[in-house]
């Protein structure tokens, strides 16, 4: 067998296991780079065992590799190891029956289910529809759009009074939180202060509280 027939009878297969799986995309349909990346999806999605699309995809606990749920269950019926190429793992550190070396992984099962929604909107849409003159007209304006936004945003970094602005305006906020934050300061303070002066009069004959009273009671007494 030829490069070119080998090339040609592996592409046959793909489209097979694509179309299967709902993933094969209609000539005319989608453009070269849609095609391209979902074609490199869908081989992250191939199953090690059957060579095809995952059927209720599921992982192994010891190494995380994964396969159909039914692929893996049969392989595990007269087999102890994982069965991709050097791996090695054993399919469970508990034992191989029930279940209890795999797990569902509904992540793989939902980027298939996205994937072959977007092939089946894409089938169903029109022929070169992206050649379409209002599809055209929608990619020029956003083109535009885009550029619009970045000069604006290049005359945003020139202007000192949106600048200036932004900086008064942190400045305000600032301040009011600083002062907010030196007023309970300054309220916590003078209440230690308060409760600090109480202990101090009751504890000491000596406090300044104690001879400040002392130095009245004298002074009326000279008075008299």
């Amino acid at each position: 067998m030829t490069s070119d027939s080998a090339t040609a009878t592996s592409v046959t297969m793909d489209e097979s296991i694509l179309e299967e799986a709902g993933l094969l995309l209609k000539t005319g349909h989608a453009t070269q780079k849609m095609e391209e990346s979902i074609n490199t999806m869908a081989r992250l999605l191939i199953c090690p065992l059957c060579d095809k699309i995952f059927k209720q995809p599921s992982t192994l606990c010891s190494c995380a590799h994964s396969f159909c749920m039914h692929c893996i269950d049969d392989f595990a019926c007269s087999n102890w190891n994982c069965p991709v190429e050097g791996c090695n793992m054993p399919l469970s550190i508990t034992g191989r029956h029930g279940g209890s070396y795999r797990k569902r992984n509904p992540q793989i099962a939902q980027t298939l289910e996205s994937l072959q929604l977007i092939c089946k909107q894409l089938n169903e849409s029109p022929k070169n529809w992206w050649r379409s003159p209002s599809v055209l007209k929608s990619i020029e304006e956003t083109l535009k759009e885009r550029q619009l936004e970045k000069s604006d945003d290049d005359e945003d970094d020139d202007d000192d009074t949106s600048v200036d602005d932004a900086l008064d305006e942190f400045r305000k906020r600032y301040r009011k939180v600083d002062r907010q934050n030196f007023g309970e300061s300054r309220d916590f303070a003078r209440s230690k202060k308060d409760d600090d002066d109480d202990i101090d009069s009751i504890d000491s004959d000596d406090s300044l509280w104690a001879r400040g009273k002392r130095c009245k009671h004298d002074n009326k007494r000279d008075r008299a």
